[in-house]
């Protein structure tokens, strides 16, 4: 599938239905440097891509990319801020749908194994360039980052609290496991033996082992 059709293409598994972002209101121009800018930040970086090659790839010239946006910094922190909010509409349900402290975090992981799968180049750009965004756009990142983590960790402490779930450290244990399902991004392909559905099944299965109190079903 191709990355740069995530944030239409994601399907939240809590409505079964596409959540949109950005790319439902734009124009042809603008999807093309979209998706050049993705292609170009998750296979070289964005300190190897300069403005050139994304008006290059995208098939524009540099003025007419500069009409869309004021530098790649913008582009990039719009990447990553959209990544973000899709993710965090895709948990969100997780804690209102199901009073199952498992269910609740099988939500969680198979949306966020299901996201790092199938668009593989997005996760990479939000997991390996913020470092790249300036303080501003930094922050709001981060802020978004934060509140998608806490929802992990809210079900991971209401796990812990009804019994079922046998942690330790909550923030050292929520990003152990958020950590687990990220790393998916880095090998999975479309043409291996296993289905994006059946990848989020197994990490659904590894995460509960992890977590779930010796004796209590899973």
């Amino acid at each position: 599938m191709d990355d740069a059709r995530w944030q239409d293409e994601c399907v939240a598994e809590s409505e079964n239905t596409a959540t949109t972002s950005t790319s439902s209101t734009m124009t042809s121009t603008e999807q093309r440097i979209w998706d050049a800018a993705i292609e170009l930040f998750g296979r070289r970086g964005f300190a190897a891509t300069g403005i050139r090659d994304i008006a290059r790839e995208a098939g524009i010239t540099v003025a007419t990319l500069y009409h869309y946006m004021t530098s790649k910094e913008e582009l990039l922190c719009r990447v990553m801020v959209d990544a973000m909010n899709v993710q965090l509409t895709a948990a969100r349900p997780a804690e209102t749908r199901y009073s199952d402290p498992r269910e609740r975090i099988k939500h969680l992981v198979r949306q966020h194994v299901s996201f790092h799968c199938r668009f593989g180049l997005v996760a990479r750009v939000t997991d390996s360039e913020l470092r790249s965004l300036n303080d501003g756009a930094r922050h709001q990142v981060v802020a978004l980052r934060d509140e998608y983590e806490a929802i992990w960790q809210r079900t991971l402490e209401y796990g812990r609290e009804q019994g079922i779930f046998d942690i330790g450290d909550l923030k050292l244990t929520t990003r152990a496991v958020l950590g687990t399902c990220t790393s998916v991004y880095a090998w999975y392909r479309p043409d291996g033996p296993l289905s994006v559905d059946q990848i989020s099944d197994e990490y659904c299965a590894i995460v509960l082992r992890q977590c779930v109190v010796h004796g209590t079903s899973s």
